[in-house]
C-alpha cells in the first residue's frame, strides 16, 4: 500500500506517509485524551512514489488494565469504495440535470413569455425613438430616454437568458458561500409566470440578515423550483383561493429553516411514506424523480427535507440546512 520495497524502506519513510496538513494523528490523540476506546477516520496515505491512496484507519485503545498499553490499528485501502462513491455522485449529477431539463420543458411557455416581454418593450421603445427623431425638430431628450429604455430592457432579456442557462448548466457541484435570500429570489423568478398562469398567489416571507449557507447555487435553486412547481400543480383547477407561502428563517443559531406551504387538496395518508421514493408520483405523466432528487440534494448539503399534509388542508414541505460555520469566524 505504501509502495515500499522492504520493511526497512517502509520504516525509514514512515513519517512521510501522511501529508503535512493531515489531521489523523491529532484526531487520534484527541480521542485518546477524551478516553474513547475506539477511533475511526478517513485520510490519504502518501506512497513513496508520491501517489495518494485513500484509506480508512481504525484505532482501538487499550483498557486501563492492559499493562502493555498496546493499540490495535487497521489501515484499509478504500480506493474502490471512493471510486464507487464518485460514480454514484456523477450519476446523481446526471439525473439532477435531466430533471432540470424536464422542469424547463414544463416551463417553456412561461419562459417564452418572460423573454418576449423585454423584447416587445425594446421594439416599442425603438419605434418611439424613431418617431421623436423624425419630427421636424427632433426631440433629443426624448430620444435619449427611449434609448435608455432599450438598453434597460436589453439587459433584462440578457439576465433572463443567463438565469435560464445557469439553471440548465451541467457542471460538478460547487460549494460556495450563498445568501438564501438570493436563492429564493432567483427560484421564484423562474416560476413566477407559471404560477401566475394558474392564478396562484405566491407570498415570500424571508427573515433579514440570515447567516450564509455553503452549497451549490443551482442545486438549491432546483429544490425550491421543484417544490414551488409541485405546489402550483397540486392546486391546478382547484376552485377558490390558490396560495403558496414560502417562509425562510433561522430555526436555531446553527440551522436555516425553509417552509413551502400550499392551500391545495393535500396528500393522501397512504402516499405520504412513499412520496420521496424514486419513480413514485401522484401526477399523470410525472417522472417521480423530482422529490427524490430534492431530498438527496438537501441531505448532501447536510440538511433534511420532510413533508406534512392533511387531505383537504394543503401540504407543507419543511427544509432545513446548516448555516456555514465560517460566518462565525472573526
Amino acid at each position: 500500500m505504501a509502495g515500499a520495497s522492504s520493511s526497512a524502506a517502509f520504516i525509514q519513510n514512515v513519517d512521510k506517509l501522511l501529508g503535512e496538513n493531515d489531521r489523523s494523528f491529532l484526531d487520534a490523540l484527541v480521542a485518546f485524551a477524551e478516553g474513547e476506546q475506539f477511533h475511526e477516520g478517513e485520510s490519504e496515505l502518501v506512497r513513496l512514489d508520491g501517489r495518494k491512496v485513500p484509506v480508512l484507519f481504525t484505532i482501538t485503545f487499550p483498557p486501563q488494565s492492559d499493562e502493555d498499553h498496546n493499540v490495535l490499528i487497521f489501515v484499509v485501502d478504500i480506493t474502490e469504495r471512493r471510486q464507487a462513491q464518485d460514480a454514484l455522485l456523477a450519476a446523481q449529477v446526471e439525473l439532477a440535470h435531466a430533471a432540470r431539463v424536464a422542469t424547463l420543458g414544463e416551463l417553456s411557455a412561461s419562459i417564452a413569455h418572460e423573454v418576449n416581454q423585454p423584447l416587445a418593450a425594446i421594439v416599442t421603445s425603438g419605434e418611439a425613438g424613431l418617431r421623436w427623431l423624425r419630427r421636424d425638430v427632433p426631440d433629443l431628450k426624448e430620444v435619449t430616454t427611449t434609448i435608455g429604455h432599450v438598453v434597460a430592457q436589453g439587459r433584462r432579456a440578457s439576465e433572463i437568458v443567463t438565469r435560464i442557462r445557469t439553471f440548465l448548466k451541467k457542471a460538478p457541484p460547487q460549494r460556495d458561500m450563498l445568501q438564501i435570500g438570493e436563492i429564493i429570489e432567483e427560484a421564484t423568478a423562474l416560476v413566477a409566470r407559471e404560477l401566475a398562469k394558474d392564478q396562484v398567489t405566491l407570498t415570500v416571507e424571508s427573515q433579514h440578515d440570515l447567516p450564509p449557507i455553503r452549497g451549490d447555487r443551482v442545486q438549491l435553486q432546483q429544490v425550491l423550483v421543484n417544490l414551488l412547481i409541485n405546489a402550483g400543480q397540486a392546486m391546478a383547477g382547484q376552485p377558490g383561493s390558490r396560495t403558496i407561502t414560502l417562509r425562510a428563517g433561522s430555526e436555531d443559531s446553527e440551522t436555516l429553516a425553509i417552509m413551502v406551504q400550499d392551500s391545495g387538496p393535500g396528500i393522501q395518508p397512504e402516499d405520504l411514506p412513499r412520496l420521496f421514493d424514486p419513480f413514485f408520483t401522484t401526477k399523470d405523466g410525472g417522472m417521480g424523480m423530482g422529490l427524490a432528487i430534492c431530498r438527496t440534494t438537501v441531505e448532501a448539503h447536510g440538511g433534511r427535507l420532510s413533508v406534512a399534509s392533511t387531505p383537504g388542508s394543503g401540504t407543507t414541505f419543511h427544509l432545513t440546512l446548516p448555516f456555514s460555520q465560517e460566518h462565525a469566524l472573526p
